[in-house]
């Protein structure tokens, strides 16, 4: 996986392999748990063919109305030919475009930059 800092906000997205949401959703809240500040970040796996996502936001963030799980979601898979959404603090979303996983992956950075407020 890869950790950048935007607007002092660590940012992770890593490419995990699983079979199930269900996991990822279990990783991203141990991610959550690990980093309870200033953090966001976004899995991706390969299920079935399909590009999945699951958005991920500290609690400090979201209590702040500076960042939205559900937003990142959404935009992350978009570039994946998809969508979705969900809560604050965890949203997952899917792609049909399997292909472009990795590309969504790599634009977490920049969706969170563009999504956060001061």
């Amino acid at each position: 996986g890869a950790t950048a800092t935007v607007k002092g906000v660590t940012v992770m997205s890593s490419r995990v392999d699983v079979e199930s949401k269900e996991i990822m959703r279990e990783m991203a809240d141990a991610m959550r748990r690990e980093h309870p500040e200033a953090m966001a970040g976004v899995l991706g796996a390969l299920i079935e063919g399909k590009a999945v996502f699951v958005a991920f936001v500290s609690e400090d963030l979201v209590k702040a109305g500076r960042l939205r799980a559900g937003d990142i979601a959404r935009e992350v898979a978009k570039i994946a030919g998809g969508g979705g959404g969900g809560k604050p603090h965890l949203a997952e979303a899917g792609g049909k475009d399997g292909v472009k996983l990795d590309a969504a992956l790599k634009a977490v950075p920049r969706v969170i930059g563009e999504l956060i407020g001061d």
